[in-house]
């Protein structure tokens, strides 16, 4: 399954890129990672920074545990269904190893399912980060890149990030654009 959204390796151009750690199968946002000055810019605030991460870790993980769960039990049984089936059944090994290799199929058929419905997922626990501009966007790693989370900035027509600040009149507190 290939990278099909276009998440760079490291902040700039627009993006705001927060690596995820992965052990085995359970992803985590280290706690100690601040919000980015950036994320602070377009009026996230820390707390709901920290909020949303640990949902997003909560969300991601149940989702993917119990697919992983499935393979590795669809590996043993027919790890241990062939090889005992095999020598049971020694006259119709075809239908023994077919028997086998279904759970298999069907397990990596759960594991692809899952990892596709995992941006809607994702983008239900920043959906209330919408109204900012900022959307966010998961990649799950492969061999040789870590799992990172990507927040895109709004930008202008020509391209540059439109930070949003306090206003400074009393007479509205409703963030404006900064020009």
């Amino acid at each position: 399954m290939g990278n099909t959204v276009n998440i760079p390796q490291e902040s700039g151009n627009g993006w705001v890129i927060l690596h995820v750690d992965r052990q085995c199968i359970e992803v985590t946002v280290s706690s100690d990672q601040a919000a980015d000055p950036k994320l602070l810019a377009f009026g996230v605030q820390p707390h709901d920074f920290r909020q949303k991460t640990e949902d997003f870790s909560t969300q991601v993980n149940a989702q993917v545990k119990p697919a992983y769960y499935k393979m590795f039990g669809a590996i043993a049984f027919a790890t241990i269904f062939a090889n005992i089936g095999t020598r049971l059944l020694e006259f119709n090994v075809a239908m023994v190893k077919a028997i086998a290799y279904i759970p298999l199929i069907w397990s990596i058929w759960v594991l692809i399912k899952t990892m596709k419905g995992l941006p809607e997922k994702i983008s239900t626990v920043f959906e209330s980060w919408k109204v900012l501009g900022i959307t966010a966007e998961y990649y799950p790693g492969s061999k040789h890149s870590k799992p990172r989370l990507g927040f895109k900035l709004p930008t202008d027509q020509r391209g540059t990030n439109v930070a949003r600040f306090p206003s400074t009149s009393s007479s509205s507190s409703s963030p404006m654009f900064n020009k």
